[in-house]
């Protein structure tokens, strides 16, 4: 019994880490400052791949296409997911962190 609730304290903390875990195209083109129109990239030359990963960023206006092939971040937009995915991961831990309490409280 005692597991189970060690694994409830963990899991918030553990869905943190893959919440905050920076994946998918939009870092590569940030590295690589295609952050406006006319320094688009493509994918292909920062070794991203054109694929499914690519196509969701489009398509939460993350990466915005120039229609020749090349793609540049909305850093607005990322920021804003940015802080949104903080946000939530406060949440997680604060619930964690009480989560912790009650396991704290019922073993003694």
């Amino acid at each position: 019994m005692t597991g189970l609730k060690l694994g409830l304290v963990a899991a918030p903390f553990m869905i943190v880490a893959m919440i905050l875990r920076e994946t998918g195209p939009v870092p590569e083109f940030l590295k690589a400052g295609a952050d406006a129109p006319e320094r688009a990239r493509r994918a292909a030359s920062l070794g991203v791949e054109e694929g499914s990963p690519l196509r969701d960023a489009v398509r939460a206006g993350l990466l915005v296409a120039t229609g020749d092939g090349r793609y540049w971040v909305d850093r607005a937009k990322w920021k804003r997911r940015r802080r949104t995915l903080w946000a939530a991961s406060i949440a997680i831990l604060a619930t964690g962190a009480g989560l912790g309490a009650w396991v704290l409280i019922e073993m003694m």
